[in-house]
């Protein structure tokens, strides 16, 4: 029980809480001190306040110790309540703000955007993953979809999209949508992930450093509050994450129980992970964090193996076999062709990579804290994890190499088993190799790039499990000198590194003299605290700067929306549903834009050029009869169509970016009905009745097309 410590000031200390709550919950609702009429208070908002404000307030109230063991017994409990709220208040990460200013800006609904500003860079989330969710609400969630393309476009392997098939249970965090809508959904699938993330990530570094609570809450955070996370957020690496971990846990409780209800349970849960896992579907960081899982389920395997050394122990897995076999069958089954036809394509399928090039973004990590604060054009192939890499794997030696007579220790063999995984990721990062090796180890369907992200995962780990075993010891000051210069040296090193990293994607990036400061200041910090671990205060120091970062990656980096009005309240989303209402069987274009497709298709209409997750090559086959573009057009890609009196062509402007340069008289050939853009179309003469303009308002335009095939 939490002992109340008795004073007179509990009651004004309480008062003084709700107040604070109701007069952040203002200050942030209403755009940072910029104060109007206030016509409500956002309840569920206020509430997380308050929740935050107790929390901090029972450090004066409660024992330290009560406290954290009351969350840490109430964990789930609390989780599910906070994750109630948030849904309930219409909470979202997403970045679709950006449709606010990209579709009739004049018609403002910024301030649903809270907190933050949405990322233009994320347009993998808001462009094409939550274009294609919100036209399953179109389509009755089915498995294939014809609001898109040329129809018959497979839901299941495209995003993140909802099915109503059995599958869903591979992606569980998609269900919210098919119970709560767009906007209950949305906030389900996006805090959803966020918490579950949160929870496994503690779960699974209790589990190797033997339930040590601090510090598999500082791994919880360098995971969850990594700008990797963060700026990936909306991609495949949190599901990742979630699945894997959660495979090793639930590995690991399946051998350590002997009751056969508990085994049966754990088979049956562990089949759903993995098929979670496997179904993710994005090999570039599936192959590597599959190499890195193993090691652990290796580890796990060895550590239980005494109470597990007959066959009929593991006889319940058959269930997890079976699962699996299920799963992935009835993928096949259901999009074989459509995995075919990616493998076969330009870009990504025929990308085979034999790494090199990459050794730089080892350390990029350490600008990373800075990234949102910093003109970027592309901050999110150069996040990464703090994994203060090379030094973890230098520790890992320095200890084995102290340790060698105990290296048939379990947690030593762990250790060994990520130092060799991580040495192997260096070598592949920096390193061109055979094809035939990359191949046969499948590395060949990742990048260098992807490997470096994993990489500092691992050494992450390795840094995780080293701590539990470091002995506390007073250390001495000449050695803390040296230790302190060597910091100096690795952050002076590490910065130089990390520019040269980022400078490959972001080559106008600039860093002032403060930035370089800042970082140089909290990397010696970090780097000399690691070296002084051993005593508890540096190991204090080193847990504060970790969780001040992860905190800023994991609120300042993402926005913070309320619902979907700056999407669906403009009046071209209404007309365009309207449209589609009288006529739902029409087909739509927009024009010279990467944007407007996308939006027709979360409003139902059926968008010839919405981006294209596989190549649409019945369609473009029409104006390249024999076949001279098709490495341009057979990939993934944002179509962009452009009207023009010259020849029919296509141009390939960036690996995922075509443009189809459009004769008028090969319109026909779209068989469309209907066009989008945000200019006059200023047709030739013989083509102008062809246009007939039905929608005028804000600098958007919607034309009828007089279609001669219909």
């Amino acid at each position: 029980m939490i002992k109340i410590i008795k004073d007179k000031k509990n009651i004004l200390i309480f008062l003084l809480g709700i107040f604070l709550s109701l007069f952040s919950t203002a200050i942030i609702q209403f755009n940072y001190f910029k104060f109007y009429l206030i016509k409500y208070i956002n309840i569920p908002l206020f509430f997380l306040i308050l929740i935050f404000i107790t929390y901090l307030f029972s450090h004066f109230l409660f024992k330290i110790n009560s406290i954290y063991n009351f969350i840490y017994k109430k964990r789930f409990i609390i989780s599910i309540l906070i994750l109630f709220i948030i849904v309930l208040g219409k909470f979202n990460g997403s970045s679709l703000g950006c449709w606010n200013n990209l579709v009739q800006p004049n018609q403002n609904y910024s301030d649903d955007t809270i907190i933050g500003q949405p990322l233009r860079i994320r347009s993998d989330e808001f462009l094409v993953n939550l274009s294609y969710t919100f036209s399953q609400f179109h389509n009755d969630f089915k498995y294939r979809s014809d609001n898109m393309m040329s129809g018959n476009v497979d839901m299941f392997t495209s995003t993140t999209a909802p099915v109503k098939d059995i599958l869903i249970l591979a992606k569980p965090f998609t269900i919210g949508y098919l119970i709560f809508g767009k906007d209950y959904g949305l906030s389900f699938y996006w805090y959803g992930r966020l918490i579950a993330l949160l929870l496994i990530s503690f779960e699974f570094c209790m589990l190797i450093t033997n339930k040590n609570k601090v510090l598999s809450c500082v791994g919880m955070f360098f995971i969850a509050g990594s700008s990797a996370v963060a700026y990936w957020y909306s991609n495949y690496i949190v599901d990742l994450l979630i699945y894997g971990q959660l495979c090793i846990i639930l590995f690991n409780l399946f051998l350590k129980n002997n009751k056969s209800v508990k085994k049966i349970l754990y088979s049956i849960l562990l089949g759903l992970s993995f098929s979670s896992f496997a179904l993710v579907l994005y090999p570039a960081w599936q192959i590597p964090l599959g190499y890195m899982f193993l090691m652990f389920g290796i580890y796990i395997f060895i550590k239980n193996f005494k109470n597990n050394k007959n066959i009929g122990d593991y006889k319940f897995l058959v269930l997890t076999l079976l699962i699996v076999i299920f799963f992935i069958g009835r993928y096949l089954y259901m999009s074989y062709d459509t995995i075919k036809l990616i493998m076969s394509t330009a870009y990504p399928g025929k990308r085979v990579s034999i790494g090199g090039g990459a050794f730089y973004y080892n350390f990029t990590y350490i600008i990373s804290p800075l990234f949102s604060y910093l003109s970027m054009n592309n901050p999110c192939e150069v996040s990464s994890f703090i994994s203060l890499f090379p030094i973890p794997m230098i520790l890992a030696i320095v200890y084995l190499v102290k340790n060698k007579k105990s290296i048939k220790d379990r947690d030593n063999l762990l250790i060994l088993l990520l130092l060799i995984l991580s040495i192997i990721f260096t070598i592949y990062t920096a390193f061109e190799i055979p094809s035939i090796v990359s191949k046969l180890t499948l590395l060949s369907m990742s990048t260098s790039v992807r490997v470096a992200l994993i990489l500092a995962l691992i050494n992450i780990y390795i840094l995780i499990i080293l701590m539990t075993k470091i002995t506390p010891l007073k250390i001495k000051n000449s050695r803390k000198i040296i230790y302190l210069l060597l910091s100096i040296l690795i952050a002076l090193i590490g910065i130089f590194l990390a520019k040269k990293g980022i400078k490959e994607f972001n080559p106008t990036t600039t860093l002032s003299y403060i930035n370089i400061t800042i970082i140089f200041i909290v990397f010696v910090l970090l780097f000399f605290s690691v070296f002084c671990i051993k005593e508890k205060k540096y190991k204090n120091i080193f847990i504060i700067i970790i969780l001040i970062i992860s905190i800023i990656n994991l609120f300042h980096v993402n926005p913070v929306n309320v619902g979907t009005d700056q999407i669906y309240k403009k009046s071209i989303s209404k007309k365009i549903e309207e449209i589609v209402n009288k006529d739902n069987k029409s087909k739509w274009i927009a024009l010279d834009s990467i944007m407007y497709q996308n939006y027709l298709i979360m409003n139902g209409a059926n968008s010839i050029n919405a981006t294209n997750i596989y190549p649409n090559l019945k369609l473009w086959e029409n104006f390249d009869k024999k076949s001279k573009n098709v490495d341009i057009y057979n990939r993934y890609a944002h179509v962009i169509i452009s009207l023009t009196d010259k020849k029919t062509s296509f141009k390939l402007s960036a690996q995922d970016l075509i443009r189809l340069n459009l004769n008028y008289k090969d319109i026909d050939l779209l068989n469309v009905d209907y066009i989008v853009c945000d200019q006059k179309i200023d047709a030739p003469k013989k083509y102008k009745n062809n246009f007939k303009k039905i929608y005028e308002e804000d600098g958007m335009y919607i034309y009828q097309y007089n279609n001669k095939k219909s």
